[in-house]
């Protein structure tokens, strides 16, 4: 009967441990960097962008807690030339209004930014620019790059940034502003309000039929 207690007790654990994890996917940011030595074209669509960056060997892939001074030297063996990165973020909104992006990057050979319902794959809005795009470390440029978007409660969206680049190995960094307020950093911090978050249930289940365990273990041993 202890066996099966315990077992069941296990499985539970592990159960809401899934569900947790499952919960975390309301937000997450990521990185991948390809050797990518594409040029962005006039004629190119956001589609041909992720295409071309797919299809070159991929150096580093990295689950990250902010997009903050996103380059090489730190995912992609600093490298100098010819990579593309495709930096992503996926947001299971709880807070509905306007969200505006500005992504302040080195970008050589062009790169462009889209929007997608995740559940469906839907491409709702994207922006492509073949130009040698830098910022000089300076928000007040005119190559920083700005998106909005009216995001609806309830809704799960994946905002995908892809640049080339061909030397000089520059870093990117995006912030974003809510219905207006100042702008902030794209991380998990300051993300995490706006997004739907783990339920308390099971936030806090977990630990307390683990304790459950650990006193049964306990009372049998005495």
């Amino acid at each position: 009967m202890r066996k099966q207690l315990t077992h069941i007790l296990l499985s539970g654990i592990a159960l809401l441990a899934s569900a947790q994890s499952v919960a975390a996917l309301n937000l997450s940011l990521d990185v991948t960097f390809t050797d990518s030595n594409y040029q962005v074209s006039n004629t190119d669509t956001f589609a041909d962008l992720l295409a071309a960056h797919n299809a070159a060997n991929i150096i580093s892939t990295t689950n990250v807690s902010a997009l903050d001074n996103v380059d090489t030297s730190v995912y992609a063996g600093n490298i100098s030339g010819d990579y593309s990165v495709l930096m992503s973020a996926t947001l299971n909104i709880k807070d509905a209004g306007n969200y505006e992006f500005r992504v302040g990057t080195d970008w050589g050979r062009g790169g462009g930014v889209a929007l997608f319902e995740t559940s469906t794959n839907t491409l709702l809005q994207e922006m492509v620019d073949p130009s040698d795009i830098w910022w000089s470390n300076n928000w007040n440029h005119g190559d920083v790059i700005y998106t909005s978007y009216n995001f609806a409660a309830n809704t799960e969206y994946t905002i995908m940034w892809v640049g080339f680049e061909g030397c000089c190995a520059g870093s990117s960094t995006i912030q974003f502003s809510y219905e207006g307020s100042p702008f902030q950093l794209a991380n998990v911090n300051n993300l995490t309000p706006h997004v739907v978050p783990i339920p308390t249930s099971v936030a806090l289940m977990a630990p307390a039929m683990l304790g459950l365990l650990v006193r049964r273990r306990r009372a049998r041993s005495l």
